[in-house]
């Protein structure tokens, strides 16, 4: 029998520095800090052709009857700003806290000499409060970030169960079964309260699920409101059975078995569920460009014109199901005392998603109509077939060349099941409702009064749907990688190793999610230039999740090992690596993802550059050592003397990449947007203050696609060295304590 509980108490302080608007600002006076100008005043300029003109704002100051009623409660949230400048003006530390509690109990029993069972329940249970960066004000919490703040509970737990017989000296098998539940629930910080409804923004709170305060992101300065990304809700339950036979004779090796879960996956995840508003500087900048740096995003939420507004409802909780299969046989071969050889191939299957009462759906782009799983001749899958062609070879080797030197390698395809998330569950209308509104820079068409239509369900017809909609491609491929290796080993000491490895991986496959509904560059309402405008001509934006993307990762790896000789373990690596894929990603909720590299247009190639992981040198030193005084010490000279031990861990490692974006696109595609890159963007001795060269870019012409490619840059390296000591007090043979 075994058993254990463990309970972890996090209270740890997030600091946080962010922008916020002055006093000033709040009363809509930008006089000394931005030229304004009236978004209501555009007018063609006689001067040049296509251009335009607006009326500057006197004295740069908003009128009081222009300013929004509602902008002006949100910005009532914001605390006054510490400092007089402008940006990184107000600095704050909220507690973030964490309860985790965590039993095992496990079961071990000899059936017989040739029968073994155990038997394994793990539980798991963790609490926690993400703070956002503002204090309260009354009884609402003003947010002010996109990330998920407000109260989280996890609930994990997992039953193993193992069987094994010896069948014959040469001969075993073994019987595994195993049951598997996590579930999710994270909650708004303002979830019960209808805040949206007492600031006068209709049909926004309209349910408990939509309770909270809508969103508003304001380009350059803190957000305010309920991220929009929750609540979530998740159950994701599988079930696994497994079966090997291992036979061993002469100089062969061989285990054969099979593998089959089913998994069952529920999530409810609104990602704009009480809708969602963003602003930048577009409607009240100088479109004409005499007057520079013109323009605030502030400015246009006082006036309550959002540059885009969206809202997505999931009008059903979808129970999703999903099965994986596959079976093995492998085969290690001592060719002789110096060789040994592993053959194998593996087969596996990953059926696509269906859902218990078919409500799901898809999109079907060449026939230009929307598909309902289960209905019309289309199949419980909504027409994404099923990959029965995922064959695995592998191979590997090791080749002892000489006593001290070991020469290691391998290949093997490995095939990747696609995730389950809001994307690939294909919610798509009827089971949803969807709205989407994208400006063009000049003019605005809502505003913050209007709130939001009540929802129905999104229309099935070509010529009707609106807002944003998931889908899978039709021609789904299962991912796969490509690994190998080539390591050298050599013994350099009686206790010292050092090996030298190539490591590549090729991904294809990669079930990246693409918009391919943006617009082509170009002035005027952006949805007649959308890729599919005459088949789907009021749908937004086109969330494919597509089996296209790409990933290329090679790597030097290098080690160094002294295993444990007089008290000392030391492991010192060293990783120069380079990783380039084009893995971009659009968000669930109607809109390009706000993250580092919103995706340009549906040119794949613009997004193909350094992945998110590419970490070009890492350099890595473990070590233990156990102090050699004190061992032959008695009494309590020796109770307090000997039982030391020192531990060190060293980690330093090379920035991450990242991209350099627009604060507002100007390309009008309803996408992201890059600028020109015209420098090499890098300092020779870069701060905190000033880290990138900013003379290095600058904004492309209007409805243009800047040429600044993704994850040009990296960000600062990283320097870490962990410590500690332990001692150990023998209490009793069989008893010691630890500290």
């Amino acid at each position: 029998f075994f058993g254990d509980f463990e309970a972890f108490k996090s209270r740890r302080s997030d600091t946080f520095l962010n922008t916020i608007p002055t006093e000033q600002m709040k009363s809509g006076d930008f006089a000394g800090i931005k030229p304004i100008f009236d978004p209501l005043s555009i007018r063609e300029d006689p001067a040049q052709p296509d251009g335009f003109l607006r009326t500057r704002f006197p004295a740069d100051l908003i009128p009081a009857s222009r300013l929004s009623p509602i902008a002006l409660k949100y910005v009532d949230l914001y605390p006054t700003a510490q400092i007089p400048a402008l940006a990184n003006n107000y600095l704050s530390n909220a507690v973030k806290k964490e309860d985790s509690y965590t039993t095992d109990i496990r079961l071990d029993h000899g059936i017989s000499q040739n029968d073994l069972f155990y038997a394994r329940y793990s539980f798991n249970h963790t609490g926690s409060l993400i703070p956002g960066p503002l204090p309260r004000k009354g009884d609402i919490e003003p947010g002010g970030s996109t990330n998920y703040v407000g109260p989280a509970t996890q609930v994990a737990q997992g039953l193993h169960l193992n069987y094994v017989h010896i069948v014959s000296p040469q001969m075993v098998a073994e019987l595994k079964g195993g049951y598997s539940r996590y579930s999710i629930a994270t909650l708004p910080p303002n979830y019960g309260k209808n805040v949206s409804q007492e600031f006068g923004i209709p049909n926004a709170n309209l349910d408990l699920l939509s309770s909270g305060l809508t969103l508003v992101t304001i380009s350059g300065y803190l957000p305010l409101g309920d991220s929009g990304s929750i609540p979530i809700n998740v159950i994701d339950n599988t079930f696994q059975y497994l079966g090997s036979l291992t036979y061993s004779r002469d100089r062969h090796t061989i285990k054969a078995g099979a593998d089959f879960r089913r998994c069952q996956y529920t999530k409810f995840n609104e990602p704009s569920g009480r809708g969602l508003y963003s602003f930048n500087s577009n409607f009240t900048n100088d479109p004409s460009g005499a007057v520079p740096r013109s323009g605030d995003a502030m400015a246009s939420f006082l006036l309550g014109f959002p540059d885009a507004t969206q809202r997505y409802r999931l009008l059903v909780w979808p129970g999703l199901r999903m099965s994986e299969v596959a079976a093995y046989v492998q085969d290690d071969w001592k060719v002789s005392s110096s060789l040994t050889l592993n053959l194998g191939v593996r087969w596996e299957l990953f059926t696509p998603v269906t859902e218990v009462a078919d409500r799901i759906g898809n999109i079907d782009l060449a026939a230009g109509k929307l598909l309902v799983a289960g209905k019309d001749g289309v199949s419980r899958t909504a027409g994404v077939p099923t990959d029965w062609k995922n064959i695995a070879p592998r191979f590997g080797f090791a080749w002892t060349m000489s006593p001290s030197t070991v020469l290691r390698g391998g290949y093997g395809i490995t095939w990747v099941p696609a995730i389950g998330g809001s994307i690939s569950s294909m919610a798509t209308p009827p089971f949803t409702s969807s709205l989407a509104v994208s400006n063009t820079p000049l003019t605005p068409t809502n505003s913050l009064s209007d709130g939001f239509p009540l929802p129905i369900p999104d229309s099935t017809d070509p010529l009707l749907v609106s807002g944003g909609i998931n889908s899978a491609s039709l021609d789904r491929k299962t991912p796969k990688v490509q690994q190998y290796n080539l390591t050298l080993q050599q013994k350099v000491a009686a206790n010292v190793m050092v090996s030298a490895s190539y490591v590549g991986a090729l991904s294809r496959n990669q079930w990246n999610v693409f918009n391919v509904n943006l617009a082509s560059p170009g002035p005027g309402p952006i949805a007649p230039r959308r890729q599919y405008a005459k088949l789907f001509p009021k749908l937004s934006n086109i969330r494919m999740h597509e089996s296209t993307g790409t990933g290329n990762y090679h790597a030097l790896q290098m080690n160094l090992e002294h295993r444990m000789s007089r008290g000392l373990n030391l492991s010192a690596n060293y990783t120069w690596a380079h990783s380039i894929d084009d893995n971009i990603g659009v968000s669930s909720g109607g809109k390009p993802s706000a993250g580092p590299y919103p995706q340009l247009s549906t040119n794949r190639s613009l997004e193909r550059g350094n992945s998110d992981l590419d970490i070009r040198h890492r350099f890595v030193v473990l070590s233990n050592y156990a102090l050699p005084f004190g061992n032959n010490l008695r009494g309590v000279a020796g109770v307090l003397g000997k039982g030391w031990q020192i531990n060190g861990v060293l980690v330093l490692q090379s920035g991450q990449s990242f991209t350099v974006s627009n604060s507002s696109s100007r390309a009008n595609t309803g996408g992201g947007d890059r600028p020109n890159r015209v420098g090499v963007g890098t300092l020779p001795n870069p701060t905190i203050h000033r880290y990138i060269d900013a003379a290095a870019f600058e904004l492309q012409p209007l409805y243009q696609i800047g040429n600044a490619g993704r994850n040009i840059l990296y960000g600062p390296s990283q320097k870490g060295l962990d410590c500690s000591v332990f001692k150990e007090f023998a209490l009793r043979e069989r008893m010691q304590l630890q500290f």
